[in-house]
């Protein structure tokens, strides 16, 4: 079937939305600027994956494509470290050496030859054709960073007592599981979508955006009886 930009671009128009509402949010900057810049990258990504399907698959723009999704394991990790205080140093260190495996990433992709080889679009998603060296490597790079962050979030909800950071560790390692969950099972159920899966992921992303809005909004609430249905 032929490509249809329209659930890319209604997602990228969603995060664009949410991510500008975010930054009028009160609280603390490193949480809003944070989460902002998450949902914007996520947008950024359904944009290059409509110009590439759109207009005709290049290499550059899937490249492109890798490297503006590159930067949300760190970030996402970031983010965990500013609202799970108790753990803040460790997890902050943390996100620096996937923010340093990133760039070296980011290298590889843009200097490579033959990172992506081939772009192929169908119905609402992408397919790369990649290596497999390069797709094992970047693939494992991403797989500890998206781990991390359900890891780190679920092990922040149980220790952190302050409400308002329990709730927002708690979007976060949801946000993170109601995307990466349903990706891995329509990759695996579906024969024909080899080489989806960083696309399919983008697009069930738009939950991690959803609960990131709801991480947000929740920012500069002390304490909110909305929150502490969330602490059981």
């Amino acid at each position: 079937m032929d490509y249809s930009p329209l659930l890319s671009l209604f997602t990228a128009v969603f995060e664009i939305i949410a991510a500008l509402w975010i930054v009028t949010k009160k609280g603390s900057k490193s949480v809003i600027y944070t989460s902002s810049i998450i949902l914007l990258l996520l947008a950024g990504y359904q944009i290059l994956e409509v110009a590439v399907c759109t207009y005709g698959s290049t290499i550059m723009l899937s490249k492109i494509a890798f490297i503006v999704v590159t930067w949300l394991p760190p970030l996402g990790v970031l983010l965990i470290s500013y609202i799970y205080p108790k753990e803040q140093n460790k997890i902050n260190f943390f996100s620096k050496l996937l923010f340093f495996a990133g760039l070296a990433m980011i290298i590889w992709i843009a200097v490579g030859n033959n990172f992506v080889t081939q772009t192929v679009c169908s119905v609402v998603y992408a397919q790369y054709t990649t290596p497999n060296p390069a797709y094992l490597i970047y693939s494992s790079y991403y797989w500890v960073g998206l781990l991390s962050m359900i890891l780190l979030s679920f092990h922040g909800f149980k220790r952190t007592e302050d409400k308002k950071r329990k709730y927002q560790l708690k979007m976060m390692g949801t946000g993170t599981i109601a995307f990466v969950l349903p990706s891995l099972i329509v990759a695996a159920l579906a024969s024909n979508m080899k080489g989806a899966l960083a696309s399919v992921m983008c697009h069930f992303a738009l939950f991690l955006a959803v609960f990131i809005v709801f991480l947000a909004r929740y920012e500069n609430n002390d304490s909110s009886e909305k929150t502490k249905q969330f602490d059981s």
